[in-house]
């Protein structure tokens, strides 16, 4: 987001200096490339409820109540693996090589409830230090405690619904950049 907006910034400045008959594609390009960027890297969403989880992914909603729950995976993102398939949740992304290089020995023996690679160490997305290990390990460890419980419905289902609001904005912002871009 961050480069993004370095990127944006001057741009806009620039666009209006001097005024010319690119400076509405420009800016309008800028300002589609600022908000695609905010929908995609900031917007992202995980609620964790007692009925279900929810993740509001940049255009998507999924609703993944406990007991359609078969999985949870860290290899890329927060992954929640149902009947209806994988839910990649972009608010929790792993670890990047570096953080998972910088890991301690020791996160790795205290780490609980986690996946393990094949030579028995945590995996980089489950150390307890990274967003997507932190809330592994609370849906992994609330999941455990309703099976224990014997309070799970298997017969539930995981529900999609688009996020129609950043849909019309994403493809209305990049419709309107074309036609700027075409008509300039």
């Amino acid at each position: 987001m961050v480069l993004v907006l370095v990127v944006a910034l001057p741009t806009l400045i620039g666009a209006f200096t001097p005024v010319t008959r690119l400076t509405a594609a420009v800016v309008v390009t800028a300002v589609v490339a600022v908000t695609i960027t905010y929908l995609y890297f900031v917007a992202p969403t995980i609620t964790i409820a007692e009925e279900a989880i929810t993740v509001d992914n940049p255009w998507r909603t999924h609703v993944i109540p406990w007991g359609a729950l078969i999985d949870v995976n860290t290899r890329f993102h927060l992954t929640m693996v149902t009947a209806q398939g994988s839910v990649h949740a972009l608010a929790a992304p792993s670890p990047g090589g570096f953080s998972a290089m910088r890991a301690k020995p020791d996160q790795d023996a205290r780490t609980g409830r986690v996946q393990r690679q094949g030579a028995g160490a945590v995996r980089p997305g489950d150390l307890p230090n990274q967003s997507s290990g932190q809330l592994a390990a609370v849906v992994r460890g609330h999941w455990q405690d309703r099976v224990e419980a014997g309070d799970l419905d298997t017969n539930e289902v995981a529900t999609t619904s688009p996020r129609v609001a950043n849909l019309v904005v994403t493809i209305g912002g990049l419709v309107l950049v074309a036609v700027l871009w075409l008509l300039a």
